[in-house]
């Protein structure tokens, strides 16, 4: 159950692959955020590739982006990876998403130990662990902001 003051926008159905998926997502988010000017943009995931559209729409219109990602996809196991090579681009890319965020939502302590560890110039403060990471009442009240605004 959503707090009312949370709206949930989502793209059109039939868009096929990752580069048509950010492009609706970013027209999506585009036309709702003018339309409501929300406090902050939550981007739920996985695929996880899909991190940027929400931080282009954030950087766009000012607003503080929260990702929810649950788990760490480049260190938790559950992705399999052709070389070594291939992995490491998928941390570069966590790692690239955690710097951008203004939170993130882990969905255990040891997720958000995790995150903490894959990249040192996160603060810890923008990282909390919410069981089961769609509470939409945990973020509320300002805790996180644009990370310019500090």
């Amino acid at each position: 159950q959503l707090a009312p003051q949370c709206r949930i926008v989502r793209t059109p159905e039939g868009v096929d692959g990752a580069a048509a998926v950010a492009a609706a997502m970013v027209a999506a988010g585009d036309a709702a955020i003018r339309d409501a000017r929300p406090d902050v943009i939550l981007a739920t995931m996985s695929p996880f590739e899909l991190w940027r559209p929400a931080a282009e729409l954030g950087l766009h219109h000012g607003l503080p982006v929260v990702h929810d990602l649950r788990d760490p996809w480049a260190l938790d196991g559950v992705q399999s990876y052709r070389t070594w090579w291939h992995w490491h681009r998928a941390l570069l890319e966590m790692r690239a998403m955690l710097r951008s965020a203004d939170g993130v939502i882990a969905n255990t302590p040891e997720c958000r130990g995790l995150f903490l560890r894959a990249e040192r110039r996160l603060a810890p403060e923008r990282v909390v662990a919410i069981t089961n990471g769609d509470r939409c009442q945990e973020i509320e009240g300002g805790r996180f902001r644009r990370q310019a605004e500090e």
